[in-house]
């Protein structure tokens, strides 16, 4: 778990890693207040077009989330999605 978390970064958007020799890359995003996510089911369709969320990390839990649940402001999530794409994410993210 350290070494995951030495991974992660302050910053709104960051790559992790990519997978699939570059196909798909995994992000943390980080939802600041004015996303438009926060306050948003997943059923919702709150990400990019080709994006999906693999985890949220909320108030030190993190889960594997299904469509009943909620991104609110201060979540983390885990996100895989098209390589090179991040800046889908920042909108996503919010202004942090």
């Amino acid at each position: 778990m350290r070494e995951l978390n030495q991974l992660l970064s302050d910053k709104p958007v960051a790559l992790l890693t990519s997978l699939n020799r570059g196909v798909l890359d995994v992000y943390q995003v980080r939802i600041a207040p004015d996303s438009p996510a926060a306050g948003r089911m997943l059923r919702d369709r709150v990400t990019p077009e080709g994006f999906i969320i693999a985890s949220i990390s909320s108030a030190g839990d993190a889960y594997v989330p299904d469509g009943d649940s909620t991104i609110r402001a201060g979540d983390t999530l885990l996100v895989v999605g098209p390589h090179k794409r991040a800046a889908d994410l920042a909108r996503l993210a919010g202004s942090a």
